[in-house]
């Protein structure tokens, strides 16, 4: 981001993190702790850019991130041994 900000690129990232849980009771997984380190870092950017009047930076810059969690999956797991079974089956039932 602070690269974007020095030479106006659009530069993109994504992060990816398991919610392993960390020994602090405020951010009890390291996901938070990574959510709330983005958070601050654009505060920081931000808060600089507060006296400057860049047009075509405040136009390029996005600041803002989208936080997803992973959740419980309604489709059923792919058991490929199923439809082998089932064919095996059905021989043994013809004549």
């Amino acid at each position: 981001m602070k690269q974007n900000a020095q030479d106006g690129g659009n530069r993109t990232f994504i992060l990816v993190q398991l919610p392993e849980r960390s020994l602090r009771k405020d951010l009890p997984t390291i996901a938070d702790i990574t959510r709330e380190r983005v958070k601050r870092v654009i505060k920081q950017l931000n808060d600089e850019d507060v006296g400057s009047f860049n047009l075509a930076a405040a136009r390029t810059q996005d600041r803002g991130f989208r936080g997803f969690k992973l959740a419980e999956s309604n489709l059923l797991a792919w058991d490929s041994d199923a439809v082998y079974k089932r064919k095996k089956s059905n021989r043994s039932y013809r004549s």
